[in-house]
């Protein structure tokens, strides 16, 4: 019995030394041609979902990874005067 539990430990210590490094963050620069609202962003978050939210000085979007979507109040998309 001792012998199989070390023989099941030294195999899971040569698979987990064989799995290759995690790749490490690749930082993306968005700008107001890839869909963000404003270049002057003022507040970043995530969520629970993976969602990036990012507050701009022209309102807030939601970034998927993929693309934007701009959240608006419908007092916002009146005509400003």
């Amino acid at each position: 019995m001792r012998q199989l539990l070390t023989l099941l430990f030294v195999a899971f210590a040569l698979t987990a030394a064989a799995a290759p490094p995690p790749a490490p963050p690749q930082f993306v620069s968005l700008t107001v041609a890839d869909g963000l609202p404003s270049s002057t962003v003022y507040r970043l978050a995530q969520d629970r979902y993976g969602f990036v939210w990012m507050g701009t000085a022209d309102g807030l979007a939601r970034y998927d990874g993929v693309s934007f979507q701009e959240v608006r109040s419908a007092a916002t998309t009146s005509p400003r005067c």
